[in-house]
């Protein structure tokens, strides 16, 4: 006889793969900052119970950057999963960093979309697209763009 797997093992391999996904997706937002001259300054940065996916720095700015990666675009584009109550969370992190940090750039608050295979189904990572919204809400987390 076979044993079917619970509703509660189905959700801790989901959880697996999911942590998995939005590595890679962490990681490819990095390399893309990085070539683009960014200093990345933490990673996964916690404040309480808020969270910074991406702090990165240049010249100018501080970027307090929120990555979404999906592996297709059929329910919406990742930015779509960035709620105000989302956005209202990397605010209060971000203020936390900077209270903690003295820091004399201005601060911005971007997402980056990670799209993995654009839902074609493999066991293996062949294409990454990266898009950074910068700018993509405001101090009081009104979407911008």
């Amino acid at each position: 006889m076979i044993k079917r797997k619970s509703s509660d093992e189905y959700s801790k391999i989901r959880d697996k793969i999911n942590k998995k996904i939005g590595k890679i997706g962490e990681d490819a937002a990095c390399k893309y900052l990085i070539a683009r001259g960014w200093r990345i300054a933490e990673r996964n940065f916690r404040c309480g119970r808020y969270e910074i996916d991406i702090i990165a720095v240049n010249d100018r700015y501080i970027i307090f950057t929120e990555v979404k990666t999906r592996s297709s675009v059929d329910f919406g584009s990742p930015s779509q999963a960035v709620t105000i109550k989302k956005r209202g969370f990397i605010r209060a992190g971000a203020e936390g960093y900077m209270r903690r940090n003295s820091c004399d750039l201005y601060p911005r608050f971007d997402v980056i979309e990670v799209i993995i295979n654009n839902g074609v189904k493999t066991d293996s990572v062949n294409h990454i697209s990266v898009n950074h919204i910068e700018d993509a809400f405001d101090i009081n987390t009104r979407a911008i763009r």
